[in-house]
């Protein structure tokens, strides 16, 4: 299984959300962390599931329809 492209895609959305938090830390603006808040909810729900396909012992669906979500 190539899992390159997978690693690559997750890595750009570790790089968004990574982004997005030190924006909003470096304009010093009060906020109540709502939009990070949502950002760190959808990056689980999006990231984490895709995460365990990098693994080499895991086994599951087809990488394609992996990608295709992600």
């Amino acid at each position: 299984m190539d899992d390159t492209r997978l690693s690559i895609l997750l890595l750009i959305w570790l790089g968004a959300v990574l982004t997005l938090a030190v924006g909003r830390s470096w304009r010093r603006t009060r906020g109540t962390g709502l939009v990070l808040g949502y950002v760190v909810n959808i990056w689980m729900i999006h990231w984490l599931a895709p995460a365990l396909y990098v693994l080499r012992w895991y086994d599951g669906f087809d990488q394609g329809i992996v990608e295709a979500g992600l």
